[in-house]
């Protein structure tokens, strides 16, 4: 099964529905990695290009160095683990609750400092 971390806002959220009822796991980050990435058991994919507006990517590092899996592989187990399911973002962007004020802090310490 296909896993995909992304930001999932007003303006997507009608495409990440779609591939949702495709089978597609999908969970929402605010703050994403700045480069776009992908990895499979055999693979890693990578490109820091900007595809916004249709544009394509024109730069592709690719990999099979088991290194590079394995990194990247751990990257994404914790983007996942720390991202939010797509069907209760798309519950609160449905009923207008705005998630940008909102902060997870998993440390005591630094709650209490805030």
């Amino acid at each position: 099964m296909s896993s995909w971390i992304t930001l999932i806002d007003k303006d997507n959220i009608e495409l990440v529905k779609i591939f949702l009822n495709a089978g597609i796991q999908i969970r929402h980050l605010k703050n994403l990695t700045f480069m776009n990435f992908a990895v499979d058991d055999t693979y890693f994919y990578a490109t820091i290009d900007k595809m916004e507006n249709g544009n394509v990517m024109n730069n592709l590092l690719t990999s099979n160095e088991p290194a590079y899996i394995r990194h990247y592989s751990l990257i994404f187990e914790d983007l996942w683990k720390n991202g939010i399911d797509a069907l209760d973002r798309i519950k609160d962007i449905e009923a207008g609750v705005h998630l940008s004020d909102i902060e997870v802090i998993p440390n005591s310490v630094r709650t209490q400092e805030l």
